[in-house]
């Protein structure tokens, strides 16, 4: 996190106060989150494979009815098959209007929602999206012990959010969104380029979380969008409920550096007509 810090205050022009205090995010009412996702990582558990996972599934298909087969996420290693062994499978189980995915494989469970309405069942309420990652992992392993007598033992959870500032709607134009996000405005107000494509990478530690900041300046059909993807990594150490809570603190300090309060409320907030 420090080369976060450090790249957020080389901004000269464009001065802001780092917040460094442990309040949380406020709630935003208008939010411009597209995607959450909550999920567990645990050493791998042979049990699950796509045959094993599709009994799960049978359990499950009033609440996802679709269902697909991807290639199983890694952490930057090389996945080995032997011999005709296909490669390993990450098993996606799909509610009926897209809004929620449950994604399964031999090593790690996320939960997703994604934005297909007007409403966000938030992260922490009761009944969010933490509640019901945790939910799906429980059922997972409830079935993994009754059916294999093997539980899997997670050491790391993640969080991470994806929100979409689009042209139009949250910013108008290049001086606006270098005032909504000012770690941009030396990109975007600078230089020879009139209207330039970004993409910045940045990763490290905060407070116990591997954290990774990824920003999109996209071009989409009526206008640009900036494409804001926050993560975070919490090593397990008492219960599944604290880490969920500390990488869900990291994502949203990392939001809260990146746009001001000032921004946040004339940008991200329901105003009455």
């Amino acid at each position: 996190m420090r080369g976060a810090v450090e790249f957020l205050r080389s901004v000269k022009d464009h001065p802001y106060v780092i917040d460094d205090t442990r309040e949380p995010l406020e709630p935003l009412s208008a939010a411009p989150l597209v995607e959450v996702a909550c999920g567990f990582l645990f050493e791998p558990v042979t049990a699950i494979d796509p045959v094993s996972v599709g009994a799960f599934w049978l359990g499950r298909q009033a609440r996802f009815p679709e269902r697909a087969l991807r290639y199983a996420l890694d952490d930057g290693g090389r996945q080995i098959t032997i011999g005709n062994s296909p490669p390993p499978l990450r098993t996606w189980m799909v509610s009926a209007n897209g809004e929620t995915l449950l994604q399964v494989q031999r090593d790690r469970l996320f939960f997703n929602w994604r934005s297909v309405g007007p409403d966000y069942p938030r992260f922490s309420a009761s009944g969010g999206v933490k509640d019901q990652a945790i939910e799906a992992f429980a059922d997972l392993t409830g079935f993994l012990d009754s059916t294999f007598g093997e539980r899997p033992s997670v050491h790391h959870v993640e969080v991470l959010k994806i929100d979409m500032l689009e042209q139009g709607i949250h910013w108008m134009d290049h001086p606006d969104l270098a005032t909504a996000v000012p770690s941009l405005h030396q990109h975007l107000m600078s230089g020879p380029i009139e209207t330039p494509t970004l993409n910045l990478r940045m990763a490290g530690e905060h407070e116990g979380c591997t954290v990774r900041l990824k920003l999109d300046l996209l071009d989409q059909p009526g206008g640009r969008a900036l494409r804001l993807e926050t993560s975070a990594r919490s090593a397990v150490e008492d219960s599944l409920h604290g880490a969920v809570g500390e990488a869900n603190h990291c994502v949203n300090r990392l939001f809260s550096w990146l746009i001001p309060r000032a921004e946040r409320d004339s940008r991200f907030q329901r105003r009455d007509p």
